[in-house]
């Protein structure tokens, strides 16, 4: 398979939509305060991973191009409680993925905003932030692919329970989370509501497409959802 069929990328037409529902907005805790379409960031074919490709978990493992170095090493943490404060940074070890967020909204039509760089990550601004309780998660979102190749979070599938997702909040803290569970879900059959609903501890979600490839749409038929908890013990400032 050349690389061009590999990673056709690209924006397909948009679907017609599908039952709203999606992500709140934080400033009403109830998962089902905001209507959103299912195909926002995580749902819709010409939103996140539209860029095309092979299926993520189809494709065999290969290196991967992100907008930053992989990390040899991670600074040590004084353990401190996490405020809620706005993420500026992801790290992801395992996968060797570091960079600034971007922040994304709703467009007109009530999906979310993608990154305009297939080696940006974005994160939902108007939803929680790190260290928000009582709240639904954190949503960080990345593209999987373009034309040239893999994206941001194209090795988003080899993360596993465990795995540690850093994130470098606005006051200088860093708050810690530990993966605890994968999941791929059709995006025609998305479970908003078990995926958004309020969370009593702090957790947050890595988000993009995976599943088989619709040529016809240029579309990923499914999501992958990384869903991940805050530790508090290894949370806190940078070690000077």
């Amino acid at each position: 398979m050349s690389q061009s069929d590999e990673f056709p990328g690209g924006f397909p037409a948009e679907p017609e939509p599908a039952t709203p529902s999606g992500p709140p907005s934080r400033v009403r805790k109830s998962h089902v305060a905001i209507v959103l379409l299912v195909v926002l960031a995580l749902g819709g074919g010409y939103l996140l991973g539209t860029a095309g490709g092979p299926a993520p978990a189809q494709a065999a493992a290969a290196p991967v191009t992100t907008s930053a170095a992989p990390l040899p090493s991670v600074a040590p943490l004084k353990s401190a409680p996490v405020v809620p404060s706005p993420p500026v940074k992801v790290e992801i070890p395992a996968i060797g993925v570091s960079g600034g967020l971007v922040d994304l909204h709703l467009n007109p039509d009530g999906t979310l905003e993608v990154p305009k760089d297939y080696q940006q990550i974005g994160w939902y601004a108007d939803g929680a932030v790190p260290g928000d309780t009582n709240y639904p998660p954190t949503i960080i979102a990345g593209h999987v692919d373009s034309y040239q190749g893999p994206a941001v979070f194209y090795d988003l599938r080899n993360l596993k329970a465990g795995d540690q997702v850093r994130v470098t909040q606005a006051d200088g803290n860093v708050a810690v989370y530990t993966i605890y569970a994968t999941a791929q879900y059709p995006k025609s059959k998305f479970p908003a509501d078990t995926v958004y609903a309020n969370r009593a501890e702090s957790e947050l979600v890595l988000i993009t497409c995976t599943g088989a490839f619709d040529k016809s749409l240029r579309s990923y038929d499914d999501n992958l959802v990384v869903s991940a908890r805050l530790d508090p013990a290894s949370s806190g400032t940078p070690a000077s």
